[in-house]
């Protein structure tokens, strides 16, 4: 490879360095102003005193700038760096044959055109997630893992061409793109030239001009995200900025503020740890793809520590400890995880096998790893509560039945306004579901995804729109052999409260006790259904057929009931599994007659043990309630003290 310096002694070519800040961090991205500085102005910040630079120091005293450059080259050949994290594809030559024909295809996007000389600016589907993809740059790894596989050089070249012009294009005064500067996509893409560079070196394919790039482009990228400004302390962004800054300072030692970038990327993620994850182990966004994501990024950032020479601190690895617990416990008996908040369902638990042997026996259906043990757990920090009827002991594991009743607050960006939500999994799927998140576009779809209508809430007819400023109170949990309880109480409307008794009967049912307190109010009671769900209507009774799996829905009063599904105005009935797909579901909204009371029990089953009537016997108010339960297996009374959280079950 012939090795050219084609700028160095003229000075001819600048590379832009861009320092400032933006709008206020509650926006979507952040825009810098360049300071375009040429490369005698990166030379002070490089450590000539390293051992490893005495012969190129040596050069540089003698202003054999020529010399200097050859030997930092070879210091850099000699000693490839730290290994960045990076996506491994299963098909790499595949994937970049795709990008060699133009074509790009970005995960949950449908294909576009890719340009052979891309502006940067693109944004074919009009798509934040897209834009923000687009500008990580990792879609490029097909190319250089391809050129690994089968040693075309076409596949290298496209990428060198790529990587050079989006520097050219993007570290500009006025960048392209507002993704450009974002600060999650500049964080993952950091990381990935650094995964270039190493490989690149292995490959001896640098010179000293993609050489004298790279490490403008390294510390452009390390300095903006050491910026305070820049930073999102409470929120999953602000991890992978810590990660970055930590792969930095190994990845590229030569310069003297590489000690501060690994310095500053710990001890941020120690804080940010003991802020973004609860004492129980559970990440606080309220959404749990995130919580996966995040024990993903503490494992890579264990790691990285690691070959710096430290590590985490034990309070930081107590709660880390717990982390794959609560991932353990949050996974449906189908192996997916619940809807909740910005959480698709496609969440690919076989990439978590062989961390945990908790995880390990939810992942494989209790094939591996070590029995979980509770069926019933409470979270009282970030407000998860989990039922399982059992793991697989006495039928097949996927077929047991599972709910999670969230009384958490909205939590960060990826939380919604779901306070008192739940999800209703029996017998192989899914039967009462969160409706999803759709995009990331600040549209109207967003909005109604994030509001209450969209979950499985009471809201008011009065004020459909309403999102309660406060978070919900945690009332009483309890729990028996074969039953379980918990309570809590938020805001319906201004003025008034809504309280949700949760109660889980074995092997499966569900009993909502609602109820409105403080003034005039019209409620209603939203159950959002299965998106390939059969459902007959009796009254305000509903049989629903979903798959091989049945689910009963009988009130104990005979309230008002509507179906709706795709409805546009208000909106309502819509469903969404992953990013950009879109469908509709039936939903049921109880109400009307301005009740400020609803009883209803759910009953999941195969088929052969429908349920048959549901009635209230008695009670007093704010103590206990009487239910007669009967199914055709046979019949129970079920009293639910609410004031003490007890459930007693007596078959007659």
């Amino acid at each position: 490879m012939q090795r050219t310096m084609k700028w160095w002694p003229l000075l001819a070519l600048s590379i832009p360095l861009y320092f400032g800040c933006g709008d206020s961090p509650q926006g979507p991205h952040y825009e810098f102003v360049p300071a375009p500085i040429e490369f005698i102005d990166l030379i002070p910040k490089l450590d000539w005193e390293q051992e490893p630079l005495a012969q190129a120091a040596e050069a540089l005293s003698r202003a054999d700038t020529l010399a200097a450059a050859e030997a930092l080259l070879n210091h850099f050949t000699a000693n490839p760096p730290y290994e960045a994290p990076h996506g491994n594809y299963s098909n790499p030559v595949a994937s970049a044959d795709e990008l060699m024909a133009g074509t790009l295809t970005l995960p949950t996007h449908a294909p576009v055109e890719l340009a052979e000389n891309p502006t940067w600016a693109e944004d074919p589907l009009g798509d934040v997630n897209w834009r923000y993809q687009y500008h990580t740059l990792r879609w490029t790894v097909p190319l250089l893992q391809a050129f690994q596989e089968t040693g075309d050089r076409d596949y290298l070249n496209r990428l060198l061409f790529l990587l050079r012009d989006y520097m050219a294009d993007n570290l500009v005064p006025d960048p392209p793109s507002d993704m450009t500067w974002y600060d999650m996509g500049a964080s993952l893409r950091l990381e990935h030239l650094i995964y270039y560079w190493r490989h690149l070196l292995l490959e001896h394919e640098v010179d000293i001009d993609l050489m004298f790039g790279f490490l403008g482009w390294f510390y452009v990228h390390a300095e903006m995200l050491s910026h305070e400004i820049t930073y999102l302390e409470s929120s999953n962004h602000g991890t992978f900025h810590n990660r970055s800054l930590i792969v930095a300072g190994l990845g590229v030692p030569v310069f003297l503020s590489s000690s501060d970038w690994f310095d500053l990327g710990y001890a941020r993620v120690e804080l940010q740890f003991i802020g973004m994850v609860s004492s129980y182990g559970v990440q606080v966004e309220q959404s749990p793809s995130y919580h996966f994501m995040q024990y993903s990024l503490s494992r890579s950032i264990r790691n990285a520590l690691e070959q710096g020479g430290a590590s985490f601190s034990a309070a930081v690895e107590s709660i880390l400890e717990g982390m794959p617990v609560f991932a353990a416990h949050i996974l449906q008996p189908d192996t997916e995880v619940p809807m909740l908040s910005d959480t698709p369902a496609d969440i690919l638990a076989p990439a978590y096998m062989n961390r945990h042997p908790l995880m390990d026996f939810s992942i494989s259906q209790g094939a591996e790893g070590e029995h979980p043990g509770e069926r019933f757990l409470s979270y009282p920090e970030t407000g998860y509560v989990i039922f399982r009827s059992g793991w697989g002991e006495t039928r097949p594991f996927v077929d047991e039945c599972f709910a999670v009743f969230d009384t958490g607050p909205k939590g960060g960006w990826h939380g919604h306004y779901d306070a008192l939500t739940f999800t209703l999994y029996g017998h192989g799927e899914k039967l009462v579901v969160d409706s999803g998140y759709y995009t990331f576009n600040s549209d109207s779809w967003r909005s109604y995804f994030l509001s209450p209508a969209a979950h499985n809430l009471l809201i008011d007819a009065n004020w459909p729109t309403y999102t309660p400023p406060q978070e919900p109170q945690r009332l009483v949990w309890r729990t028996g052999e074969d039953w379980a309880y918990q309570s809590a109480i938020t805001d319906l409307s201004p003025g008034r409260d809504w309280t949700r008794h949760f109660v889980w009967l074995d092997p499966g049912d569900v009993i909502l006790l609602d109820f409105v307190y403080g003034g005039d109010a019209d409620p209603r009671l939203l159950l959002h259904f299965a998106p390939d769900a059969d459902v007959q209507q009796e009254g305000s009774r509903l049989h629903l057929d979903v798959g091989s799996a049945h689910l009963d829905v009988f009130p104990a009063s005979n309230p008002p009931l509507e179906l709706i599904e795709g409805r546009e105005d208000p909106r309502q009935g819509w469903y969404s599994k992953r990013y950009g797909i879109l469908e509709t579901n039936v939903v049921a909204s109880y109400g009307g007659g301005r009740g400020l009371e609803f009883m209803t029990i759910l009953h999941p089953h195969d088929g052969s043990d429908p349920l048959q009537d549901f009635r209230l016997l008695g009670g007093i108010s704010g103590e206990y309630y009487r239910f007669a339960v009967e199914r055709a297996s046979g019949n129970e009374e079920v009293i639910v003290w609410t004031a003490t959280g007890e459930v007693i079950r007596t078959p007659y």
